[in-house]
């Protein structure tokens, strides 16, 4: 009698981060951010998108409406009411700058647009360098903070606002 033993290889390959995301109404939701969780960098999923392609950023504090985004300077602007109320998540890479006064059209009560400046991401996680090819002149390596991300190869740098090695 034979006994007959499968064996079933699973790919466990971390999936590359999804680079682009669906607009919200008018409103560009541009990488690393993210509105949904099929798409940009898990560490950024702070943001919702409504029916009407409203914007707003979710922190411990509350829901604020978000009235510009700056890929570029890699900031934002939400809308407060009381700025001492407000507490951002520490352990994702937002900080807040100093608000700046404005009159609200939607009520007689005065907020303040809070800038708020996110980092860039550091390079994608990976288990080989097969999950890298999203990522050209990179190959899948230890990095500093333990974990295997996809690191430029000899001459590129990392630019986490392009996503990309960049020669130089």
């Amino acid at each position: 009698m034979f006994e007959f033993i499968h064996y079933l290889k699973l790919d466990i390959s971390a999936e590359p981060t999804v680079q682009n995301c669906e607009p919200c109404g008018t409103n560009m939701i541009p990488y690393p951010l993210s509105t949904s969780s099929n798409c940009g960098d898990p560490m950024y999923f702070s943001f919702n998108c409504n029916t009407s392609g409203q914007v707003s950023f979710k922190a411990p504090s509350g829901t604020y409406r978000v009235t510009s985004i700056n890929q570029s300077t890699s900031k934002f602007f939400i809308q407060v009411k009381d700025v001492g109320s407000l507490r951002l998540n520490q352990s994702l890479p937002f900080n807040q700058t100093t608000p700046r006064n404005s009159s609200s059209n939607v009520s007689s009560r005065v907020t303040d647009d809070v800038e708020i400046v996110w980092e860039p991401p550091l390079e994608p996680l990976c288990n080989l360098s097969a999950d890298c090819k999203d990522w050209p002149h990179s190959t899948c390596k230890s990095a500093i903070d333990g974990k295997r991300r996809c690191l430029c190869t000899k001459s590129f740098r990392w630019d986490g606002t392009k996503l990309s090695c960049t020669q130089g």
